[in-house]
């Protein structure tokens, strides 16, 4: 299912003055981690990574193995760690509050864009 909504949260654009727009794929895959825990969130966010480098075309620019080489892929292999460190967070406390929440959400973001900062260097 939240591989199915990341895939719809590709389409969803915000318009944004400093880049052309965002997307609301980060709002899904922290959903994926915080509901799902650290295993079955990253488990979701492979099965759409998946998906899209086989060619269906869930990616906000499409799919297709080609999609590798593009400038944007380390947004989404990112997604893959923030959907880990947020099932991280929520799984090693005992209770969800809403500070708990926004700092799963902040450390799942921090890392989906160090990530593709990362990945991007060596494109």
């Amino acid at each position: 299912m939240f591989s199915a909504l990341i895939a719809v949260g590709a389409f969803i654009r915000i318009p944004v003055p400093v880049v052309e727009f965002i997307t609301l794929q980060t709002l899904f895959v922290n959903l994926a981690g915080l509901i799902l825990g650290k295993k079955y969130g990253a488990v979701s966010v492979a099965v759409y990574i998946a998906a899209g480098l086989a060619g269906a075309p869930v990616f906000a620019a499409g799919g297709g193995p080609g999609y590798i080489v593009r400038p944007t892929f380390g947004y989404i292999l990112g997604f893959l760690a923030g959907a880990f460190i947020a099932g991280l967070i929520r799984e090693k406390s005992k209770k969800l509050s809403i500070a708990l929440k926004n700092l799963s959400t902040a450390g799942s973001n921090i890392i989906i864009c160090l990530t593709a900062t990362n990945i991007n260097q060596f494109s």
